[in-house]
């Protein structure tokens, strides 16, 4: 068997550690409420990247992509240091009694935590690896940058939210954080409402006038996705509440569900349905799966919601579901 070179490989631990240490700042100044250094940190790192990359490439630098991952977690690491003196603030109020007392109160954490992050990146992943089983690259190419154009504008708005709510549920009482929850709900929804809407009736003819006849297969498939990504907007910056709370058994439970329907959707469509058949019926699981998710959230936080903000929901909700039918009927 030929021996395997993958370039770049010696910068794996480096860019590891310098990962867990984005982790760990970013984790420091959301506790001590700094959010401006959080988004400091993450527009130098984005911005380091993507320009790092973009002049690697213009030089035609073999790893050019991989450096300028690299580059881009020490600018955001540069970013933090320069704003936060997280060792400073560590040797003035270290106490190994206290850090003893932490680690017993969170000591489910590595149990629960761990296991669910990994089964919750894996879902994300491996549906792609493992739809090269079954059709062709384009198919997989316009699916995979349906999932990306979808999930920048959804990462972007759940994670400054999740941090805030983070902080606050974990501080604040279970009246404030419900009122809280409720106010991130009222601004997610119309937001999630308008990119449904906008990707049923006219992300498909968008993306094809914009692109080309092939993109317009990647608005389709983020058609089909959409309702499960308006779920996602609106729930998974409260999903923070699973930490806030001690639940993430539960929170592992549901990810569990999640990364095996995912796998059985992909195994079961390719085995049997064709490409678009296959990526509407991984919408159509998601959205179930989040609704579920999205419930035991809405039960957990307490939000309450008026008689007729309920009434606006289900319209809404209703409208966005009939056009998703109209659109899929009209595909098939």
């Amino acid at each position: 068997m030929p021996e395997i070179i993958i370039p770049g490989l010696n910068y794996l631990p480096l860019y590891v550690f310098m990962t867990c240490l984005i982790q760990i700042y970013n984790g420091y100044a959301n506790r001590t409420e700094q959010y401006d250094a959080i988004a400091r940190s993450s527009i130098s790192r984005s911005l380091s990247q993507a320009g790092s990359r973009i002049i690697l490439g213009g030089l035609r630098y073999e790893s050019g992509l991989i450096i300028g991952a690299l580059l881009g977690t020490i600018a955001g690491i540069w970013s933090f240091v320069k704003k936060i003196h997280i060792i400073r603030d560590i040797r003035r109020s270290f106490s190994f009694r206290y850090m003893c007392k932490l680690a017993h109160v969170y000591r489910y954490f590595p149990f629960f935590q761990m296991p669910s992050a990994l089964l919750n990146s894996l879902s994300t992943n491996l549906p792609l690896i493992l739809m090269a089983f079954y059709f062709n690259k384009d198919q997989i190419g316009c699916f995979s940058m349906a999932i990306t154009l979808l999930y920048l504008p959804v990462t972007l708005i759940s994670n400054s939210l999740g941090q805030i709510f983070y902080k606050k549920a974990s501080d604040w009482p279970p009246e404030d954080t419900a009122k809280l929850a409720h106010k991130f709900l009222k601004l997610t929804f119309p937001i999630g409402l308008a990119m449904s809407l906008f990707l049923i009736w006219g992300g498909e003819h968008l993306l094809g006038f914009l692109l080309g006849n092939l993109w317009s297969t990647t608005g389709l498939y983020a058609a089909y996705l959409s309702p499960w990504i308006w779920l996602i907007l609106c729930f998974s910056p409260l999903g923070m509440i699973f930490d806030a709370l001690d639940k993430q058994k539960t929170e592992m439970i549901l990810n569990i569900c999640l990364f095996v329907s995912r796998i059985v959707v992909i195994i079961a469509g390719g085995s049997l349905l064709a490409a678009h058949q296959t990526i509407l019926l991984y919408g159509v699981v998601g959205t179930i799966l989040w609704s579920l998710e999205g419930y035991i959230i809405y039960r957990l936080i307490g939000i309450r919601i008026t008689t007729r903000e309920k009434r606006f929901a289900f319209i809404f909700i209703s409208i966005v579901l009939l056009s998703w039918s109209i659109k899929i009927w009209y595909t098939f």
